[in-house]
């Protein structure tokens, strides 16, 4: 966690919306928004403008997942190999 806030990675987070209700719940959380789709992000960073939020432009097989108290995946059904993607989690 960074200053008591749990530290929240959404993978394929697209415009935001998820990280925006979270903002809404005044929730102890820094989120941040993994995607492929950059024009998605740009959305996403205009939505969550005013809360611990930021976008990262990559693919989720390249996150260090270790860095994040909860991992969200919101687009499991665009991974082929679920299992494969499953290793790159810590375990916890």
């Amino acid at each position: 966690s960074t200053n008591g806030k749990s530290k929240v990675l959404i993978t394929g987070g697209w415009i935001g919306t998820l990280a925006l209700m979270m903002s809404a719940w005044e929730l102890p959380v820094s989120v941040t928004n993994v995607d492929l789709d950059g024009r998605a992000l740009r959305i996403a960073d205009t939505l969550n403008y005013d809360f611990d939020y930021k976008s990262l432009m990559m693919d989720m097989y390249a996150v260090n997942y270790g860095e994040y108290d909860v991992i969200i995946n919101t687009s499991s059904e665009h991974i082929g190999d679920i299992p494969a993607w499953r290793k790159l989690i810590p375990p916890g």
